[in-house]
């Protein structure tokens, strides 16, 4: 019996100082913060590309050829700026024919009525007379008109996007099925709209009239404030290497300083939901678990060296943070990593502040 009770008697005190060891060991160093009042914004963002609020595709209402072109790709123009010169020969030809028609037909109508009033002819062929005038008038003013239009001039004020024809070229009208020969393509840049694709689960948070920040590739370091002017009925579905998508278009209308042009990718940050002086704290400090059918919140705090697992209840969350409606309150510190020391901490661990 004493044989075996040497041993342990020996153990005892080598136990004793392993466990006061154990004691005195600092705790897990973590990274603690304290809980604040701010705002928080709760954002929805997509990605798109932009084209021009303003932009139009200027087509020839009459058949003829090109004679000259006034204007180059990348030019800045007026409305009302020349654009292009049809061949007029036979429109002008065609026009002092409608012109010398109408002189002869108002000559005839005035020595009719002249006529009429002394009672030498009947009134129907003052009205004949009358007729013929009108028919006259208005093949002038056609001929007037088609000669006009052999000079193409821009609608708009903005920057020419493309021009799609050359000297010498025969330029086509448009028909119901046949949308005609485009000139130019000519675009207001002043003002821009982002055409952004949002996904199904978000776009019922996004509404008319929110704010949002654009940015595209091409300035990085450069973001453009607007509003949304319209949201999506109709989805767009598309196809990824793994599944199938649903996204809803959303526009958003910028002010163009004068570096953005149609087509540049962009992306978007739609401020959905914001409030103001709420309690938060960073979203990394939340663990979720499930019990039954409820999920719960906790996080831990920082209490005289230790990590207290608090239970709490969240409300509107941002990118970074989360509103705190239960269980903290304003300057508790909490926990907020680093992840692989938080995913393990238990309730009373101890634990050291990161300097």
């Amino acid at each position: 019996m004493r044989r075996y009770l040497i041993p342990i008697i020996i153990a005892i005190p080598i136990i004793g100082v392993i466990l006061a060891n154990l004691s005195r060991r600092p705790g897990k160093r973590v990274r603690v913060e304290k809980v604040t009042y701010r705002a928080i914004i709760q954002k929805v963002t997509g990605s798109g590309s932009l084209r021009a609020k303003r932009q139009v595709e200027i087509s020839s209402q009459i058949i003829g050829q090109v004679k000259r072109i006034y204007v180059r790709e990348g030019q800045l123009v007026h409305k009302g700026d020349l654009l292009l010169k049809l061949d007029d020969i036979s429109y002008r030809a065609e026009f002092k024919e409608a012109q010398a028609q109408l002189e002869d037909a108002r000559r005839n109508f005035n020595r009719k009525k002249q006529l009429h009033e002394r009672r030498l002819i009947p009134d129907e062929e003052l009205e004949k007379a009358k007729l013929a005038l009108r028919v006259a008038e208005s093949r002038f003013e056609l001929a007037r008109d088609r000669l006009a239009r052999t000079e193409i001039r821009s609608p708009i004020t903005g920057r020419v996007l493309s021009v799609d024809v050359e000297t010498g070229e025969t330029v086509l009208v448009g028909t119901m099925n046949n949308p005609g020969t485009v000139l130019f393509t000519i675009a207001d840049l002043s003002q821009m709209i982002a055409e952004i694709e949002v996904g199904e689960t978000e776009i019922p948070k996004v509404k008319v009239g929110q704010r949002a920040i654009v940015r595209v590739d091409a300035l990085p370091d450069t973001s453009f404030p607007g509003r949304v002017v319209k949201v999506g009925y109709m989805p767009i579905k598309t196809m990824t290497t793994l599944e199938r998508t649903t996204d809803f278009e959303v526009e958003i209308e910028i002010e163009n300083p004068g570096l953005l042009r149609p087509g540049m990718s962009a992306e978007a940050e739609i401020m959905t939901r914001t409030r103001d002086h709420v309690l938060t704290i960073p979203i990394q400090a939340i663990a979720k678990r499930r019990k039954g059918m409820e999920t719960i919140t906790t996080v831990f705090l920082y209490q005289d060296g230790r990590a207290i697992k608090r239970r709490i209840k969240t409300g509107l969350g941002g990118d970074q943070e989360v509103e705190v409606i239960e269980g903290l309150k304003d300057g508790d510190e909490i926990i907020t990593g680093p992840y692989r020391i938080l995913a393990k901490l238990k309730d009373g661990d101890r634990v050291v502040k990161e300097r």
